[in-house]
C-alpha cells in the first residue's frame, strides 16, 4: 500500500510544473477577457487593472498595446508613453512596431522625456520615490512630470547611482549613470611566489603573487601563470565583508624538471641536497630543479655517504645507498699490536746490539772466556730480536694490506633513467 502511495506522490510532483504553467496562462487569459469586457462597458480604469494583471502573469505585447491605448484614451499621456516603451521591447512584428514608434513621436510632444543609460546596463530605474516602484530597466526612455526629477538606478551588488535633471514638456534629456560595484578583498599566494595573476572575466592582469587586491563582489575566477610551471586557476566568492584567500601550489611543466628517488638499507635516513635537508628516506621528489647537486645521506649510528648528483631535465634519477654500522666492523686494533710488537722487538734487538758493541770493547781491552761468552750471547739475542721484529712487522703488513682486504664503507649508487 505504501508503495502505491509513493508512486502517486511522484506522479503529482511530475505533473505539478506543467499544470502550474497552464493555470497561470489560463488566469492571464481570464484577466484579459475581463478587461476587454470592462473596456466595452467604458469602465476604463477597471479594465486597466485587469489588463495590467494579465500582463504581470504572462507578458504579452498585445495586452500591453491594450494598456497603451486605454491610457491614451484616458488622456494619461505619461503612462501611455511609458507602456508604449514596454510594448516596443516586446513587439516583434515590424508593422506593429512602426505604429508604436509613430505613437512615441506623437506622445513625446506632450510629455517630458528622460533617456536613461547605466553602466552596467540592466539597473532598475526609479523616479523621485522608490516606494512608487520601478519604472523599468536601463537603458530606457521614461516619460516624467516636467520639472526637477531625481532619477535613481539600482542594481544588485552595486552602489546606487542617482542624478537630478530638469526637464520640460516636449523635451528629451539624456542621463548617464555609473553604478560602482561592491568590492571585497582577495589575497592570492602561490608556491613558488612571483606568479602573474589574471582575471579571467576580462583578461586583466592584476599583479604578481603574493598579492592583496580588491575585486567586485560575487563569483570571480582568477588564473595564475609562471614560466616553467603549469597554469592554474581558481573560482572564488568575493564578499563585501571578510577576506577571501587563495593559495595555489604550481606544478612544473613536464620536461623541465627531474624526478629524484632515494632509498637504501636504512629507512628514515636524512637526505641533504646542497647542504639543505630535503626529507627522509624512502624519498621521492617529483619536481626538482635540474643541475649538478651534492647529495649527502645521514642516519644515527651509521657512517654517512655523500657524492655528486646530476639531475637532467625530463629524467628520473635514482640513488641507492648502503650505510655501514661501525659496530659491525672487525676490531682493527690488531694491526697496531702487530706493528707495535714488531717495532718493539726490532728496537730491543738494536739496543742489545749496542750493548754487545760495548762488551766487544771490553773483550778487546781484556780478553777472557767469560767476556767472550757474554759477547756471543748478546749478539745472538740482538739478531733474534731484530729478526723477530722484522718478521712480525712483515706478517702484520701482509695481513693488513693483502689478506684482510679493505674495511667496508658506506656507499651509494646513482642511476639516471631518460
Amino acid at each position: 500500500m505504501k508503495r502505491w502511495s509513493w508512486i502517486a506522490v511522484a506522479l503529482a510532483v511530475a505533473l505539478a510544473a506543467p499544470r502550474a504553467r497552464a493555470d497561470t496562462a489560463s488566469e492571464a487569459q481570464l484577466q484579459f477577457e475581463l478587461g476587454a469586457e470592462l473596456y466595452k462597458q467604458k469602465r476604463y480604469t477597471e479594465a486597466l487593472e485587469r489588463f495590467i494583471a494579465s500582463h504581470r502573469l504572462v507578458p504579452n505585447a498585445n495586452v500591453v498595446l491594450n494598456i497603451v491605448q486605454t491610457f491614451e484614451f484616458l488622456g494619461r499621456k505619461i503612462d501611455a508613453y511609458n507602456w508604449n516603451e514596454t510594448h516596443l521591447a516586446l513587439e516583434k512584428n515590424g508593422a506593429t512596431r512602426s505604429k508604436s514608434l509613430e505613437r512615441r513621436e506623437r506622445l513625446a510632444k506632450d510629455v517630458a522625456v528622460v533617456e536613461v543609460r547605466t553602466t552596467p546596463s540592466g539597473a532598475e530605474l526609479y523616479v523621485d520615490r522608490e516606494d512608487l516602484g520601478s519604472k523599468g530597466v536601463a537603458p530606457r526612455r521614461l516619460a516624467v512630470e516636467p520639472g526637477t526629477r531625481r532619477i535613481l538606478a539600482r542594481l544588485p551588488q552595486h552602489d546606487d547611482a542617482s542624478r537630478e535633471v530638469d526637464v520640460k514638456v516636449g523635451e528629451a534629456r539624456e542621463v548617464e549613470l555609473t553604478l560602482a560595484p561592491h568590492r571585497g578583498k582577495l589575497v592570492v599566494e602561490t608556491r613558488p611566489a612571483g606568479a602573474e595573476v589574471r582575471l579571467d572575466r576580462d583578461g586583466r592582469e592584476l599583479g604578481k603573487t603574493p598579492i592583496s587586491l580588491e575585486l567586485p563582489v560575487g563569483e570571480q575566477r582568477i588564473s595564475v601563470s609562471l614560466a616553467g610551471y603549469q597554469e592554474a586557476g581558481k573560482t572564488v566568492q568575493i564578499t563585501r565583508s571578510g577576506e577571501a584567500r587563495v593559495t595555489l601550489d604550481l606544478a612544473r611543466v613536464a620536461g623541465t624538471t627531474s624526478v629524484l628517488t632515494v632509498r637504501g638499507n636504512v629507512a628514515g635516513a636524512g637526505v641533504w641536497i646542497d647542504g639543505r635537508l630535503t626529507g627522509t628516506t624512502p624519498l621521492m621528489l617529483p619536481s626538482v630543479d635540474p643541475g649538478r647537486r651534492q647529495i649527502e645521506i645521514k642516519a644515527d649510528g651509521r657512517e654517512s655517504w655523500s657524492g655528486p648528483l646530476l639531475l637532467e631535465p625530463g629524467s628520473a634519477t635514482r640513488v641507492d645507498y648502503d650505510l655501514v654500522d661501525p659496530r659491525e666492523r672487525p676490531w682493527s686494533g690488531w694491526r697496531w699490536v702487530g706493528y707495535g710488537t714488531g717495532a718493539t722487538l726490532f728496537a730491543a734487538g738494536a739496543v742489545t746490539g749496542l750493548i754487545a758493541r760495548g762488551t766487544r770493547s771490553d773483550f778487546e781491552r781484556e780478553p777472557s772466556s767469560a767476556t767472550l761468552d757474554r759477547l756471543h750471547a748478546q749478539n745472538t739475542a740482538a739478531d733474534v730480536l731484530m729478526a723477530a721484529g722484522v718478521v712480525t712487522v712483515g706478517v702484520t703488513a701482509l695481513w693488513d694490506l693483502v689478506l684482510s682486504g679493505p674495511e667496508p664503507a658506506s656507499k651509494g649508487r646513482v642511476s639516471i633513467e631518460r
